[in-house]
């Protein structure tokens, strides 16, 4: 599994479609999710949460995954009507701010961009003919569309913006890439900066200092919210025994990661399993 679908996997990101429906002008919608939109025939205009405003055309895709409010609307002078496919995305926790950490408010793909990354345009193609079939199993099919079309979305940014300071750049970069991959292949692992620093072709202070630029956090802290998101996951999942758990994530004893997981969590692991379970009967 590469480290951007493991990233993905750990933060639940969830992905459905909202609509695929032809829209006769003048209408407005307003959304408060992180979302996509892609205009399939005619054009709107979309408006982010400072007010600024885009015009979409026919093929255009729109992507806000900071989760502010925005608008899509189409004016009664724009006699064309609209085929607008839209949906959104829900992330468990916050590990993805700083996957995507330096995102626009609002990333557009322009259809000529769109045309030339042929697994993104068939995704999409496929995405809107689902969405007419009433087949057994076509909402599964569209949930999993949607997160195969969210780690399209990042790449595209990744891609064109070259240049960055996020944990999307940093999977890509030279030195850092390497480095965040060995840590994910085995997070029970007491990694220290000199081991990685070699991974990474550089000095052990120039790779903590270009690892904190790059993901915004150091090492050691990367590693035990690694280690924290993997943690819950059993807690909710399994009825594993707290040392068993605490082994599974790298921890020498159950005393030891009791103290970690209520530094980072603000509880302790065997409370945050019974809030859950609790929560969940609620829910």
């Amino acid at each position: 599994m590469s480290v951007l679908s493991e990233i993905l996997q750990n933060c639940d990101a969830k992905g459905s479609v909202y609509f695929c429906e032809i829209m006769t002008p003048p209408w407005k919608i307003d959304f408060a999710k992180r979302s996509f939109h892609c205009v399939r025939r005619g054009g709107c205009e979309i408006i982010d949460n400072e007010g600024n405003v885009e015009n979409l055309g026919p093929g255009d895709v729109a992507v806000i995954l900071n989760g502010e409010n925005h608008s899509l609307q189409s004016h009664e002078q724009n006699k064309a009507e609209n085929l607008l496919l839209c949906g959104h995305y829900i992330f468990r926790n916050d590990f993805m701010n700083s996957l995507l950490n330096g995102f626009p408010p609002v990333l557009i793909l322009r259809d000529e961009q769109i045309s030339t990354n042929p697994w993104l345009k068939s995704t999409l193609d496929y995405l809107v003919c689902e969405t007419q079939n009433e087949a057994l199993g076509s909402k599964l099919i569209l949930d999993k569309l949607t997160e195969v079309l969210l780690v399209q979305f990042i790449r595209h940014y990744i891609k064109e913006t070259h240049e960055g300071q996020s944990l999307a750049h940093a999977l890509y970069d030279r030195h850092i890439g390497p480095a965040l991959k060995l840590i994910h292949s085995d997070i029970t692992v007491s990694w220290t900066l000199e081991q990685l620093a070699q991974e990474a072709g550089l000095s052990r202070a120039a790779f903590a200092e270009r690892f904190k630029q790059q993901v915004g956090n150091t090492m050691f802290s990367y590693l035990s919210d690694l280690r924290m998101i993997r943690a819950k996951h059993l807690l909710e999942k399994t009825n594993l025994s707290i040392y068993d758990i605490a082994e599974q994530v790298g921890y020498a004893s159950d005393i030891a990661f009791n103290r970690a997981f209520s530094k980072i969590v603000n509880i302790s692991a065997g409370k945050y399993r019974t809030q859950f379970k609790n929560d969940e009967n609620i829910s």
